[in-house]
């Protein structure tokens, strides 16, 4: 008996394998179909890649195994056109003497970034011009974000340690690093220098006698005619423009006033903040995803449903007719309600974005209208 039992639990582990690379593909499949690249599931024992290319930026996801390990790590590499000055940039570790000790190739601190990164370049002053004030802000946000990273004058590569098996999540991260590669790449290489008033030309001194003045050249411009005019005093005061309703704003209109033009995603949420935040909206919307969560980064500890709305298309040089995306905080009992592709139409409150993903967060939020599409077609 002992040898059928050995073979039954071999079969089952074998199908327990089989059936976890089979999720695996499914999910990578649909983040490359929703990117628009190409999958390899890379057969039983091999690595699934998504790869392809976003205008002029290759793409590249895969997974990572070390050594004997049974534990797997995500890879994404952004490739963009090289720089001239070769450079690697990678965070700066925390036990900086530990590994000096080891013999450890630390590199030297990065220009700008001593405190966050590590440089390797032949050099230095040459990435000192390259690396600017957007520049030094991308690999900031980057090292924040992500503590396997790594920067070259030829790609971006981020690691993540765990094999990531949500396709919205896969999708989500190539796009914000795909637009923070094309920022990087396309920023300013120095600092704009502070303008400098020119120097006063010295002064050129005469020999006049005390009460004489110099001969100036005629003027060759006229003099100027001042006319003063006295307003009527039964004028009546001009008309001002009535503000308009905030429950009026368009997400169509919004969407293309913040994401509609190329620019670094902290511009964008500076925008945001500056005209838009506590603004109270209604908007329509097709569910993608609705689920009850107990607290959200943005909203807080507190039970909800974490709803996430299609609410505007707009034009983009990188990806054509790009979607934009509404994350809405609804009370807990709307998530048995919604299901994918209903169409609704929700009230609430805009408190933030999320300038890379093209996202908009409302809270406070309820449903005002509720149609299921699927019962239309």
């Amino acid at each position: 008996m002992e040898p059928i039992v050995f073979l039954a639990f071999l079969g089952l582990g074998i199908a327990a394998i089989v059936g976890a690379a089979r999720r695996v593909d499914v999910a990578w499949a649909k983040a490359a179909e929703e990117l628009g690249l190409s999958f390899d599931s890379g057969g039983l024992f091999g690595r699934p890649v998504i790869a392809g290319r976003v205008g002029d930026l290759e793409v590249e996801v895969t997974t990572l195994r070390r050594g004997s390990s049974d534990s797997a790590s995500t890879r994404y590499r952004i490739g963009y056109p090289p720089f001239e000055v070769p450079f690697e940039l990678r965070p700066a570790s925390k036990l900086p003497k530990f590994l000096g000790f080891v013999g450890g190739d630390l590199g030297a601190p990065a220009p700008g970034l001593e405190d966050t990164f590590r440089a390797h370049t032949p050099d230095p002053r040459g990435l000192r011009a390259l690396l600017g004030s957007e520049r030094r802000h991308l690999l900031r946000t980057l090292a924040a974000a992500y503590r396997g990273l790594r920067v070259t004058a030829s790609e971006l590569v981020v690691t993540i340690p765990k094999a990531e098996r949500d396709p919205t999540v896969i999708a989500d991260r190539v796009r914000r690093l795909v637009e923070i590669a094309r920022a990087f790449r396309e920023a300013e290489p120095v600092d704009e220098p502070p303008e400098v008033p020119p120097e006063p030309e010295p002064t050129a001194s005469f020999d006049l006698e005390p009460d004489a003045e110099p001969e100036m050249p005629p003027s060759r411009f006229p003099e100027p005619v001042i006319r003063y005019v006295s307003a009527p005093v039964d004028e009546a005061p001009a008309e001002t423009t009535p503000e308009p309703d905030p429950t009026g704003l368009a997400a169509d209109e919004l969407a293309a006033d913040l994401f509609g033009r190329p620019r670094l995603s902290f511009e964008t949420e500076a925008r945001f903040a500056d005209r838009w935040a506590g603004t109270r909206i209604r908007w329509p919307g097709t569910v993608r995803e609705a689920r009850w969560v107990d607290d959200d980064r943005v909203f807080g500890e507190r039970p909800m449903t974490r709803a996430r709305l299609l609410v505007a298309t707009i034009p983009t040089e990188l990806y054509g007719e790009a979607e934009v995306e509404a994350i809405v905080a609804l009370p807990p009992g709307d998530a048995e309600r919604l299901r994918r592709d209903d169409e609704v139409v929700v009230a609430g409150v805009l408190v933030g974005i999320d300038g890379l993903l093209r996202r908009f967060y409302v809270a406070d939020a309820e449903l005002s209208e509720v149609a299921d599409r699927r019962d239309t077609r």
